[in-house]
């Protein structure tokens, strides 16, 4: 099927019918049957086409049955294998893959990916073309080997091994983490107005929904880069580990109801300290003793003209608004860079909350060069004004050190 596929003399449409005309091959543990076919017909019972080819596998642990497409890229300029598993009855998972076969990288998935293992040279070839692909779209560059392959290295931590490559220009990738978006995510077929949401907060409307689950989708890279799989129950039940941790710090957050909030506090209220004891914790990860650190300067919120009495009076404190902008990005810099960089170097991968958007943002760092933080944000590419356009494409970004203010940072360490 890959010699077909990738036939680039050959034209896109002649390789697509030459691979469908097969009746069935084996592809990712499966053996893939021709579906698809049937006539087209008009009002009068003409037949004017036909209904494109697919393959079938076999029901997976879901009972369901996989479907994969060979079809041309969004662009039409090449061509791509798009494989749906069905994750039980509310959510599908798909992998893309190039015309070599090759996972591109698509982070909509449900379920889980697979792990590093630093002794499977397999594995390790799976992850280091997944980290090249971006960084060659970014513009940072890897070490070579005498080959001109990338170079992998390994260190001890926490008595297991782990895999990382070095920059050109002095910094370092941790490798094994995948990211994941958190948009077009829900819990099952909970909707509120029409809308798919995650978490139902009734008394005030203000339900839990995408926009409102970074600080879950962040642990939850590290989570699964430190080995965390979610169980085929827990698939079923919530497609996507940040789901999962959503619901269970929401859970917690409803217990803090009052006046005020009568659905109690979202995830974005709570502290990462909180969040690791209530949330992280049940699924066997914590932060651990000196695992975090804080800016000095809390964000300081942006005066309103309507809160004073004069327009002199809004200028003075305006003042003094940007003197605290200043100080926190001076803190971002000389305490909390260093931290951040010192635990890469030491094979932590860093969740971060920072001022990516005017509401604060939480991702992943999982790298840094000699210009800036290598990241997995979960919404898209903060370099873009309002993401726009990015949504998907948050896979290890590159972040200048100075471009945002960091609030906090954390690791995850399995618990004993």
């Amino acid at each position: 099927m890959r010699d077909v596929l990738a036939k680039v003399k050959t034209s896109i449409a002649d390789r697509i019918a030459q691979a469908t005309d097969r009746e069935s091959f084996d592809f990712e543990g499966s053996t893939w049957i021709r579906k698809g076919g049937e006539p087209i017909l008009d009002k009068k019972g003409k037949v004017i086409g036909k209904q494109p080819h697919y393959y079938e596998s076999a029901s997976n642990q879901y009972h369901k049955n996989d479907r994969l497409y060979i079809e041309p890229t969004a662009d039409g300029k090449d061509i791509q294998l798009k494989q749906y598993q069905r994750e039980g009855e509310y959510y599908t998972n798909p992998k893309i893959y190039d015309k070599y076969l090759n996972w591109t990288g698509n982070v909509d998935f449900a379920g889980n990916l697979p792990h590093l293992n630093p002794s499977d040279p397999n594995s390790v070839r799976f992850h280091v073309d997944y980290t090249d692909k971006f960084a060659n779209e970014r513009g940072y560059h890897f070490e070579k080997d005498g080959n001109g392959k990338t170079k992998t290295h390994t260190m001890n931590v926490d008595g297991e091994s782990r895999s990382y490559i070095n920059t050109t220009d002095g910094g370092r990738v941790l490798l094994g983490y995948t990211a994941s978006t958190q948009r077009e995510t829900y819990y099952q077929d909970l909707t509120a107005n029409n809308k798919k949401i995650i978490y139902e907060l009734p008394k005030s409307g203000d339900h839990l929904d995408q926009s409102g689950i970074c600080n879950s989708a962040a642990p939850g890279t590290v989570m699964r880069g430190l080995g965390f799989k979610m169980t085929d129950a827990q698939v079923h039940d919530f497609g996507r580990s940040q789901i999962m941790i959503a619901r269970e710090i929401q859970e917690y957050g409803v217990t803090l109801a009052n006046k005020k909030n009568p659905d109690g506090i979202k995830p974005s209220g709570i502290t990462i300290e909180k969040i690791s004891e209530k949330a992280l914790s049940h699924f066997g990860f914590e932060i651990p003793q000196k695992g975090s650190v804080y800016n000095d300067v809390k964000k300081p919120t942006i005066p309103k003209r309507e809160d004073f009495d004069s327009d002199f009076a809004l200028e003075q404190e305006m003042r003094g608004y940007n003197n605290k902008l200043e100080a926190r990005a001076k803190s971002s810099l000389d305490k909390v860079k260093p931290w951040i960089i010192d635990q890469i170097k030491h094979g932590n991968a860093v969740v971060a909350g920072g001022d990516f958007t005017g509401y604060g943002h939480v991702v992943t760092i999982v790298g840094y060069d000699s210009k800036g933080y290598i990241v997995h944000d979960s919404w898209g590419d903060a370099n873009v004004k309002k993401y726009k356009g990015t949504g998907t494409s948050g896979q290890y970004v590159h972040y200048p050190f100075d471009k945002f203010s960091l609030g906090y940072g954390y690791i995850l360490r399995k618990k004993k």
